[in-house]
């Protein structure tokens, strides 16, 4: 379920953190500033493999968005890098 629809309620980070072939522990969304939309792009607990990861990051997918309260979630995600 959407958390909100509001991008001042998301933060962004760079596609570039995210790690291959570990659930999420958060959602995931796309924003889109033309149209000023957010949307649910990977729902957390989701695998991400290595290939889908290039073949975004091939496409220039540069950022992602998080809800604010699964800040915690992420900071998490990033101690544990690796």
């Amino acid at each position: 379920m959407m958390k909100s629809k509001s991008v001042r309620d998301f933060f962004s980070i760079p596609f570039s953190v995210l790690r291959p072939e570990e659930s999420l522990p958060f959602d995931l969304y796309l924003y889109f500033t033309q149209s000023d939309h957010i949307m649910l792009w990977r729902p957390a607990g989701e695998i991400i493999t290595t290939n889908f990861l290039e073949q975004y990051r091939a496409r220039g997918l540069s950022k992602v968005w998080i809800h604010v309260s699964e800040e915690p979630l992420f900071e998490n995600y990033k101690m544990h890098a690796g």
